[in-house]
């Protein structure tokens, strides 16, 4: 790709200047945006570009990785000189003398290396994380707070904890129970008894807070009785309007339009019945100017009684769809104050909080700290996939970019609105859009759009086949063709894919070689559906059937239903993939698609039962490993040494026997261990020992060997030196012990070095968060490397930004997303967007302009959505694209949407009638299923480095880090000894405090002297007859929640509770929630010792103050 077609010269960069790159898939949006990355870094022409002063921003950390290894190619091909493409387009774009290339190069990878923390690649995500937390202190919030991206448990406590507090009686009860009689309502009365609402009511407001508070949304919320009388009048008001409207019609001489709607209703009194009425027909026929005039004037008069009619239902409508979620918008309310009491008592903000509590700051007109400090040092952002960026994001980056353009700085936008797929998270395309019709503008520079157009990913066969379905085959749908019945189907597809530009763009492809073959590979494609044999069905199912106008009857399938419709779609894919590798591919070359994860586990279950080696997703969870899964089963023994299960799975699985045969121990095998684990287990003896116990007397010489070590430091060292411990005992990073398992070993690792780097430091919680799932998944996962022999199994979700040479995807019927609400925005001015909650269905809403815009819009996107995700998967092979369906017997999306291009559902497709030669990659492969990584070094994990040196030296950044380092400190202090600073001294010298610089612990050392010496502060460390010291005491809660205290002192006459506060609060909300928490630890305590007096102390160390809690 030429740098000169889609980027400037570094002589022609505008300063400003803003271009946005309108992008197809595989034209290359990664590649400009690296390249433009690379070039600034290398011209000496262009202003404010070091290191530090370009900000790159994508949407996932496999993409910002990638990223970063991209630029780092750009630079070394210009270092080494021998990626001769890479180094021409370098050369288009920057103005250096020849020979000056390769010395510039490495000048600035040297200093990347060395200033690594001011590379600044990373996900929108962590940037507004890390700058809400150099703000914190000064928009409110405590500087001891910890973002979490699990937000589901504290949701459901919340919530659960939020039941346990009402009664049947008291008013949040009686609004649960209309909650749950509209949640009967909504099922209806055919479907399965609602036994425990609670689970449907908790997935509502989980929804409502993703779609309302975590976006800076405020609903409008009344009282349901307000709602209630003006339903009751409205409905009084239509039920006259219908008796006259009905007395007219009864007795009309008019010649009635039988067709109309309204006839088959008329005897209706239950204005729900109404709701999906057509008026499209009016009830009487217009009289011919030859009748009388009096027929006239009666038509006339009963068209007015229709529409006043029509007009009281609509008003009803309307007053319906606003008042049907109150009761839950009530009862949000309520739980919106009990999680934000939760979340303050336990020092959490939940991620997606961040881009809110930063606009709701924003919107008070006071520019943050972090914002000018940022303005003055970052002039270059470059957005990859911009597409996905959502409104409150993008409000939050504007005033950075606002201030980084008037500075003479630049805008690169990359982005395909085709492939906006994630509106569920409510990204938000038309935001692009805007930007590119210039919409939105910022001063003083205007857009420059730049389409990339030549797709240089898939082969001439694929090209033009996604062409027959996007854009021209939506842009011709229906033409010329006999569509009235799906007339309005079509129009809806069309509009969707308008909005997005799948029927406007174009791609062109470029012809490609094989490596192995002088010939121009064309690309090849196929497609094919299944039909699943039709049920026998017994006449009551069939005329249930006719009257709902549907192929088959709804029920839930079993296993050995689905197994046998899918019979015909498995025994192809299994019959796919050899003859794929007798033709030259590798397991590795073959990348199944699906659109649910269902699928994806169904497709896993095909490739095993033929023994086919793949892998799910484009990233391995490193817990799913067995020898990882054997590591943590030993570190749970260990934990707990009367785990007789985890002990007996380490002792069988490979690690232990394999390093067991390379150290020469003939026995015991793994036969022997199993038969000496089953007869342990069914001795007779009253007392019931441990297995371990019984271990150590059979086989000694193996026990002391490899865990008597391991099981008396187990207390004493660090999680990470622990792990490191087992690594180096069974000689983990032996190959012909654990295969090409290093880069899970090395990513445990990382995971410990996280967790300990954010507070945590005991084995058991350690334990307890490998079993939790995290929001974020790239806590425990690790890519799938190119070298992996094995095929690729994911969403389509998952493929977002991947390529394959072979792509099979696997198509089923795919229902419409249900939507539980529809918002209507309101004109708010300042402050978070004001929005009505609305209940809305395609017929209520079919009679009423508003209602339906808002319904419509809102499907449409749904409706594009899917249309762009189809789009995607489309567009992921390189070479070879399979299509297999397994056809419903009724028809839905996407069978409906390709029969209506054209494409025959009973036909197999195929771009060419025989299959293209293609030879075999050279090199290409690996052993199956195993994670290779050439060459671990010998000091495999080195210090975490930090995304923004511009944060490490920011007052939050540095006060957290300090609050830390003191409260270790003192947990380590039981009583003041007579040279207190030796003592202090003495602590920080262990190795626990390794990761603090020499002067972060002089200071500590300093600010604790001057406390520690405070005479009403020793007293609090002073020993007494009888007096007995916890640090770091944890409690449990009758609710079972985990407490620690930062000291307790248990006298014989009193109970002292001491939380200890680093930093300056002046506000008197935090000090609030830091009595509310020693609150918290007192009733406890209280409940203990019910005959001791228990205290509460908080002690802020910095400013000295000392605060008993009443």
């Amino acid at each position: 790709m030429s740098g000169e077609l889609i980027l400037p010269k570094d002589t022609e960069v505008s300063r400003p200047e803003f271009i946005l790159l309108d992008a197809s898939a595989g034209t290359g949006k990664t590649h400009a945006l690296t390249l433009r990355f690379a070039q600034f870094l290398l011209s000496d022409k262009i202003r404010n570009n070091q290191l530090n002063q370009i900000l790159a921003i994508t949407f996932t950390h496999n993409a910002a990785n990638e990223m970063k290894d991209r630029i780092i190619g750009w630079l070394k091909a210009t270092h080494f000189g021998q990626d001769t493409a890479r180094l021409k387009d370098i050369k288009e774009l920057v103005s250096l003398p020849e020979e000056a290339f390769p010395g510039r190069a490495e000048e600035k990878l040297q200093y990347l290396f060395d200033h690594y923390s001011d590379f600044q690649v990373t996900t929108i995500d962590s940037f507004m994380t890390d700058v809400f937390k150099a703000s914190a202190i000064e928009m409110g919030f405590s500087p001891d707070f910890s973002i979490t991206l699990n937000t589901s448990p504290v949701i459901n406590y919340a919530f659960y904890r939020y039941l346990r507090n009402i009664t049947a009686e008291a008013e949040d009860g009686k609004l649960l129970l209309r909650i749950t009689d509209s949640l009967k309502e909504m099922k209806g009365s055919d479907k399965a008894f609602l036994w425990n609402p609670a689970d449907e009511i908790l997935e509502t407001f989980t929804q409502f807070y993703r779609k309302l508070e975590a976006l800076y949304r405020q609903p409008e919320i009344k009282r349901p009785e307000e709602f209630e009388l003006e339903l009751k009048k409205a409905e009084s008001n239509w039920s006259d309007s219908l008796q006259k409207l009905r007395q007219l019609l009864i007795n009309t001489p008019l010649e009635r339009a039988n067709r109309s709607a309204i006839w088959r209703r008329l005897d209706a009194n239950n204005i729900s019945d109404w709701f999906d009425c057509s008026f499209k027909t009016d009830p009487v026929k217009q009289p011919k100017l030859s009748e009388p005039p009096e027929l006239l004037r009666l038509y006339e008069e009963t068209i007015k009684y229709l529409d006043d009619f029509k007009e009281k239902l609509k008003k009803y409508k309307r007053l319906y769809a606003a008042s049907y979620f109150q009761p839950h918008l009530q009862v949000y309310n309520r739980l919106l104050e009990q999680l934000d009491f939760i979340k303050k008592e336990n020092g959490l903000i939940f991620l997606d909080d961040v881009n809110r509590h930063l606009a709701a700051y924003l919107h008070t007109g006071v520019v943050p700290d972090i914002y000018l400090c940022l303005g003055g040092q970052i002039y270059h952002f470059l957005i990859d996939e911009f597409q996905d960026t959502s409104p409150i994001q993008w409000k939050n980056l504007v005033p950075l970019i606002d201030n980084a353009l008037s500075q003479g700085g630049s805008l690169f936008i990359v982005g395909d609105t085709k492939q906006a797929i994630y509106g569920f998270r409510e990204a938000d395309y038309q935001i692009m859009v805007g930007l590119k019709k210039g919409d939105e503008k910022f001063y003083p520079v205007n857009v420059c759009v730049k389409p990339l157009a030549t797709n240089r990913r898939s082969r001439r066969a694929i090209l033009d086949f996604v062409s027959s379905i996007f854009p021209r085959g939506i842009r011709e749908l229906g033409v010329g063709q006999d569509t009235t019945k799906k007339a309005e189907k079509i129009e809806a597809w069309k509009e969707a894919a308008r909005s997005s530009g799948l029927d406007d763009f174009e791609c062109q492809g470029v012809d490609d070689k094989t490596q192995s073959s002088s010939e121009i590979f064309p690309g090849y494609v196929e497609m094919e559906f299944f039909q699943p044999p039709r049920k026998s069905k017994n006449k009551d199912e069939q005329d249930k059937d006719s009257k709902n106008g549907e192929d088959f009857s709804a029920g839930t399938e079993t296993e050995e239903e689905i197994e046998q419709e899918d019979s015909a779609l498995k025994k192809r894919v299994q019959e796919l993939i050899p003859e794929l590798l007798n033709r030259g591919y590798d397991f590795s070359d073959i990348t199944i698609l699906a659109y649910k994860n269902e699928t994806v586990a169904r497709a896993a279950s095909w490739l095993n039962e033929k023994e086919i080696p793949f892998v799910t997703f484009s990233a391995l969870d490193i817990r799913q490993r067995p020898l990882i899964k054997e590591i943590l089963a030993l570190l749970q023994f260990l934990d707990f040494p009367l785990d007789n299960l985890n002990f007996s799975t380490f002792l069988l699985g490979n690690l232990f026997q394999n390093k067991l045969r390379t150290d020469g121990h003939s026995q015991p095998e793994r036969g022997e261990l199993a038969e000496f684990i089953l007869e342990t287990r069914l001795r007779g003896v009253k007392k019931d020992y441990p297995l371990y116990t019984y271990f150590k007397q059979k086989y000694q010489d193996l026990w002391e060997s490899y865990f008597e070590s391991l099981y008396r430091t187990v207390g004493y060292l660090p999680l990470y030196d622990l792990v490191s411990e087992i690594y180096r005992t069974f000689s983990v990073f032996n190959p012909d012990l654990t295969g090409d398992e290093q880069s899970a070993l090395i990513k445990l690792l990382e995971v410990i070095k996280k967790f300990e780097g954010e507070g945590g430091s005991n084995l058991r919680d350690f334990i307890r968060f490998s079993g939790e799932e995290t929001e974020d998944n790239s806590v425990w996962t690790v890519d799938v490397p190119e070298s992996i022999k094995a095929v690729r199994i994911m969403t389509i979700h998952k493929a977002k930004g991947l390529e394959s040479p072979v792509v099979i995807l696997l198509l089923y019927t795919e229902q419409p997303p249900s939507i539980p609400f529809f918002l209507k925005e309101e004109d708010s001015g300042e402050g978070p967007a004001r929005v009505k909650v609305l209940k809305l269905s395609k017929d209520m809403t079919a009679d009423d302009e508003e209602l339906h815009s808002i319904y419509e819009e809102t499907s449409s996107k749904e409706l594009a959505n899917r249309l762009n995700t189809f789009y995607v998967a489309l567009t992921r092979a390189r070479e070879e694209l399979y299509i297999l369906g397994q056809r419903g017997q009724k028809r839905g999306f996407p069978f409906d949407f390709l029969e209506a291009l054209g494409f025959p559902l009973e036909k197999k497709f195929q771009s060419a009638e025989e299959k293209p030669a293609r030879k075999s990659r050279p090199g290409a492969g690996g052993a199956p299923g195993r994670i290779a990584i050439p060459n671990p070094p010998l000091n495999f994990v080195g210090a975490t480095q930090d995304r923004f040196r511009l944060v490490k030296n920011l007052p939050h950044y540095r006060q957290e880090r300090r609050g830390e380092l003191i409260h270790a400190i003192l947990e380590k202090v039981d009583f003041l000894e007579e040279d207190i600073e030796e003592q202090l001294e003495k602590i920080t010298c262990d190795q626990a405090f390794r990761k603090y610089q020499p002067e972060e612990k002089e200071e500590a050392i300093k600010s604790l002297l001057e406390f520690l010496k405070r005479p009403e502060v020793a007293e609090f460390f002073r020993q007494r007859p009888g007096r007995k010291v916890k640090t770091e005491a944890e409690m449990v809660n009758k609710s079972g929640e985990l407490y620690r205290t930062d000291r307790l002192l248990l006298d014989p006459d009193v109970i002292s509770i001491i939380d200890f506060k680093t930093g300056q609060f002046s506000g008197e909300t935090v000090k609030k929630s830091h009595a509310q928490q020693v609150k918290n630890y007192k009733a406890m305590l209280e409940e203990i010792y019910p005959n001791r007096k228990v205290s509460g102390w908080l002690l802020y160390i910095d400013s000295g103050e000392l605060e008993e809690v009443l």
